[in-house]
């Protein structure tokens, strides 16, 4: 009885360290790199910079992390 009830919380904790605490740090990681990839693709542009070379600049970018070049 007393193994069953303790094989339960430990899976529930098991579950809820992660969900609550790795979960919302991988997520902040995530959003910092993105936020790092936007100001390198679109930091040099002007802020009236044309839609064309807006789309230039991300399909530049694109390229390169198809080719498997990383920021981090």
């Amino acid at each position: 009885m007393w193994s069953a009830l303790a094989s339960f919380l430990l899976g529930v904790l098991g579950w809820v360290v992660p969900k609550l605490l790795i979960e919302p740090g991988k997520e902040i990681f995530d959003l910092r790199r993105e936020t790092q990839e936007s100001l390198i693709i679109y930091g040099d542009l002007p802020k009236d910079a044309p839609a064309d070379e807006r789309r230039l600049a991300a399909e530049i970018f694109e390229t390169g992390k198809k080719r498997g070049v990383r920021l981090l």
